[in-house]
């Protein structure tokens, strides 16, 4: 039986970069929709049933893959995503109680009929896997703060802190599940060299701080901050300042040591690179660089 000739391989890492690449520091971006196969679920990251969803929507995104290659519509398998919320009311709860949704971007190419037929083809061939469960939707993320976490996912919380202040800072509040991108494969890669996009729907709140009557970005500062910087002065800091004492603790700073020892400290809110006390001349900021990675298996 003769195939289709085929077409030229769709790698949606480099086709929509915006959703596979962020920056060290918070940054406010939008994305627009998107095809994505999802099941949904509640208990432990990386528990028993955690790990089966993640092996569900693989073995459906590869039978999909493999079936449209026939057809001549081949496409590179991208990592996955995944979504946390807690259904409380502001209580605290085990993570063993909270709920979470994986995802993965498809092209928008596939669709109901194709997953289907990958339901059947995987029941048979492989009746161990379970994959009813996975289904397909259009999604829009719309508003987005976001920040690239490198390092162990138990460090987390540093980097989410200095989300928040940018959130606060920018007049913003969450609207939405978090949401992280994993880049990073647990299995292959050192804990500290793990990548990870961590992504925050948001929607806009009344004005309080910076960037809210011209643009967002801006130096202007209208009242003070909740950071340690702004709570004594207006007006946010640039390039060449001298680090304060009190920022030292602050999480949103980012302190970084060269391959000769200079140490240079980046506020991850304004986005400057501070004076260090005794250095004699301003530290020069670095370019920001973003990383991105497109595994053909990816498990957590």
């Amino acid at each position: 039986m003769a195939t289709a000739t085929p077409a030229a391989k769709v790698d949606l890492g480099r086709e929509r970069r915006s959703f596979f690449t962020a920056l060290r520091t918070p940054e406010l971006i939008e994305l627009p929709e998107a095809t994505y196969l999802l099941v949904d679920g509640e208990g432990e990251p990386g528990g028993e049933l955690f790990q089966k969803e993640i092996g569900a929507l693989f073995s459906i995104a590869y039978t999909i893959k493999f079936a449209a290659r026939q057809d001549g519509r081949d496409f590179k398998v991208p990592t996955f995503e995944a979504s946390w919320w807690i259904e409380a009311d502001g209580t605290e709860l085990p993570p063993n109680q909270w709920r979470w949704q994986l995802l993965m971007m498809v092209p928008d190419f596939v669709d109901e009929v194709a997953l289907d037929r990958a339901r059947q083809t995987l029941a048979k061939k492989k009746p161990e896997i379970d994959a009813q469960a996975v289904r397909l939707e259009r999604i829009t993320q719309g508003l987005c703060v976001q920040v690239l976490h490198i390092g162990p996912y138990s460090t987390e919380e540093a980097t989410l802190a200095a989300m928040k202040i940018f959130m606060e800072a920018q007049g913003l509040k969450a609207a939405g599940p978090h949401h992280e991108v994993y880049l990073g494969d647990p299995n292959r890669s050192k804990p500290e060299a793990l990548k990870t996009i961590l992504r925050q729907p948001v929607e806009k709140t009344q004005p309080h701080g910076f960037g809210q009557e011209s643009g967002v970005g801006t130096n202007d500062v209208d009242k003070k901050l909740t950071c340690p910087w702004m709570e004594t002065r207006t007006t946010p800091p640039r390039d060449g300042d001298l680090l304060d004492e009190a920022c030292r603790e602050c999480p949103a700073l980012l302190r970084e040591v060269d391959e000769r020892g200079q140490v240079s400290y980046h506020c991850q809110v304004f986005r400057n690179t501070f004076r260090s006390p005794g250095a004699a001349t301003p530290i020069t900021t670095q370019p920001q660089t973003r990383a991105s990675w497109s595994p053909e298996k990816h498990l957590r």
